[in-house]
């Protein structure tokens, strides 16, 4: 297992270099000149030619890669906002927990209200139950996330006046934006749940579990259930990838100071730094996830782990 565990690290890294590459890249193309967006448009073209030379934007590419690389890889530096001047690596520090807890609280509210939702829609085939989560499925993929947002401003805080609009402070500002940016991803899991709960509860050993007396209790939560979530870690962990993106509409919705809406101020100002160090940030946070989720697949899921102990077997005898 320790070998399995290295090896998908090892795979992880080109990964993450591709990324970052591919994001410096798109950032050298993009329109815009960062001398201008620093000295403004009143500059003269003499003050922002040596504005670029000071920033090194007039050395080639593959230098400007390097460093931009070697910044990163060994002091841990994303540069500074083109706006502010601020350490673009300290603003990260400050607004990433912010949007960690936002995408993590959503996917856990995911998956508390998604999994029970489909093993009941399973369970209860072509039931009111069954209907009724099928139809909340289809909504949750039909309408936009931002629109779900406003529907939840004006009811809860415009109408009622129970929740704030915007802001940061206590639990009661979480409460809409977390609500906002799980809903597709119950509607997800509980879609994915009853497929996978369908497709266990018709197989043969379920059949003869239920022919050998089981409790219908036992069939369902021990035996069926286990091994219905095994697909489920794999869409949950897609899923977090989604809220991540989320994070970036509903951050703006309701002013949230995360990374999201960081990195849509930072693309309406074209501010480069900024946008390559969150996307990148938010790139790596999800390869990471992505990783977890395969090595518990790997740890619980008996078909992988026979398939990493097998191999290493087979390696042992060669």
């Amino acid at each position: 297992m320790g070998k399995y565990i290295l090896k998908r690290i090892l795979l992880m890294i080109p990964v993450i270099i591709g990324v970052i590459i591919l994001v410096f890249t798109l950032m050298q193309i993009a329109p815009g000149d960062p001398a201008e967006v620093i000295l403004g448009m009143t500059a003269t073209d003499a003050q922002k030619e040596a504005m670029r030379q000071s920033l090194g934007l007039n050395d080639p590419y593959i230098v400007q890669l390097g460093r931009y690389m070697s910044d990163l890889f060994f002091h841990f530096d994303f540069g500074s906002s083109y706006i502010t001047g601020v350490s673009v690596t300290v603003e990260m520090m400050e607004r990433f927990p912010k949007t960690l807890i936002f995408a993590v609280s959503s996917m856990v509210l995911s998956l508390v209200i998604g999994i029970p939702l489909g093993v009941t829609a399973a369970v209860h085939q072509n039931s009111v139950a069954d209907y009724g989560t099928m139809g909340l499925a289809l909504v949750g993929t039909s309408l936009p996330g931002f629109w779900f947002a406003l529907v939840l401003i004006l009811f809860f805080s415009g109408k009622l006046g129970w929740l704030p609009a915007y802001g940061i402070g206590g639990i009661e500002y979480w409460i809409m934006p977390i609500i906002s940016t799980a809903f597709a991803g119950i509607t997800t899991m509980a879609r994915q749940m009853r497929s996978g709960m369908l497709e266990v509860i018709h197989s043969d050993y379920i059949t003869m579990a239920k022919a050998k007396g089981v409790k219908k209790r036992s069939v369902i939560y021990k035996h069926a259930l286990p091994n219905a979530l095994i697909p489920v870690i794999t869409v949950a962990s897609m899923s977090f990838g989604t809220s991540l993106g989320g994070t970036l509409i509903a951050e703006t919705i309701f002013s949230i100071p995360g990374v999201g809406v960081y990195i849509v101020n930072a693309v309406n100002n074209r501010d480069y730094p900024v946008v390559q160090g969150g996307v990148i940030i938010l790139a790596v946070t999800f390869s990471i996830i992505m990783l977890l989720c395969d090595l518990l697949i790997a740890a619980i899921d008996p078909r992988v782990k026979a398939q990493i102990t097998g191999g290493r077997k087979r390696g042992k005898k060669k």
